[in-house]
């Protein structure tokens, strides 16, 4: 018998999976202005004679403990470029406005935000438009993504503030932004890793990973609208790595592994995306042979219940390898012993090998 189940879910209300919904159709149609970010205003001031446009905004706390002002010449009043940019932020900053009052109704539900820090970085890079081009963000803020996006809120997406995991953005093979991915490359904090059409990175888990994606929302400063692993084969994904990285020092990282796929295994099933789920594990088992052994020990190590929906779930769709049966002790334990034997199995070859 296992240990406890670790579990914790909640469902928002239908109102509050509704303004998530909202939220991310208008942070994926969001206008930003590089030149002149929706938190500053345009003011007139008169000199010699003329009247001229300037912009502000607040920029931070100095030392002192006073604020920070940029202000900034734009151009006369009365040109017709700078009176059409004006317009056209009146209405930026109005949609930013109603966003702000969505990401103030999110945060009330509960739904997590990424750190300062990394909502700083990521709002930087997802203004260059990394993700229309095809980037897929990886990492704990992908999994805080996932809380709206499925309706729920999960407690490791909450503690993924804590994670050691580096978030990261994964390019496509196919992708033509080399030049936007070698400069965004030197931030330091988030990498761009390009995949190779013919690389066996990570036994392959990272094409599996991005294959796919869906769209979804970080609640920052603003609506950042982010390209994610589809949740479904996230949970799988995690199944895998929580028994790669399973080292004594590696040892409270595989319990934290294990409660977030619990919690995903969960969130995925009351969202209805049971299909997904038994798609992605079946998809796991029979196109990354390599791997069987550890998604088999990983999703033995889950609690009861969680692997019981799991096991359900891929025997209803007929998926591998619980086509025949959703028994997991019966399924999983021979690949695992498979797996232990092949270890030790002598590589020299006797008569016939």
């Amino acid at each position: 018998m296992k240990g406890i189940v670790t579990v914790k879910t909640w469902q928002l209300s239908r109102l509050e999976h509704l303004a998530f919904t909202e939220f991310m159709e208008m942070a994926e149609d969001a206008i930003f202005d590089p030149d002149y970010p929706a938190n500053g205003s345009f003011h007139q001031r008169r000199r010699g004679g003329h009247t001229y446009w300037y912009y502000q905004r607040h920029t931070g706390m100095s030392p002192s403990g006073k604020q920070i002002v940029e202000s900034r010449y734009v151009g006369k009043v009365g040109d017709p470029g700078i009176e059409e940019r004006i317009a056209d932020f009146t209405g930026i900053k109005e949609q930013r406005r109603i966003r702000r009052r969505l990401i103030a109704m999110l945060r009330y539900a509960g739904l997590p935000s990424p750190r300062p820090e990394d909502q700083q970085i990521v709002t930087a890079i997802a203004h260059t438009g990394i993700f229309k081009a095809g980037g897929v963000l990886i990492g704990p803020m992908a999994v805080q993504s996932y809380c709206g996006l499925l309706g729920v809120r999960m407690a490791s997406a909450v503690a993924s503030d804590d994670d050691d995991d580096e978030h990261a953005i994964i390019m496509p093979p196919d992708s033509q932004t080399r030049d936007i991915t070698t400069t965004l490359s030197d931030n330091g904090r988030l990498p761009i890793i390009r995949l190779a059409p013919t690389t066996d990175d990570d036994l392959g888990l990272k094409h599996y990973l991005v294959d796919q994606p869906v769209r979804s929302a970080l609640i920052c400063d603003d609506a950042i609208s982010v390209r994610v692993p589809d949740p479904a084969r996230y949970a799988v994904y995690k199944i895998v790595l929580s028994q790669l990285r399973a080292q004594p020092s590696a040892a409270s990282r595989t319990a934290q592994d294990r409660v977030q796929i619990e919690e995903l295994i969960s969130a995925n099933t009351a969202a209805g995306r049971t299909f997904e789920l038994a798609e992605a594990f079946g998809l796991m088992w029979t196109g990354y042979p390599k791997v069987r052994p550890a998604l088999a020990k990983g999703a033995l190590a889950l609690a009861d219940k969680p692997l019981s929906l799991l096991a359900n779930t891929c025997h209803r769709f007929g998926e591998q390898p619980f086509a025949e049966s959703a028994d997991p002790s019966t399924v999983l334990r021979p690949v695992i012993a498979d797996g232990a034997a092949s270890k030790t199995k002598p590589k020299g070859g006797g008569p016939g090998e």
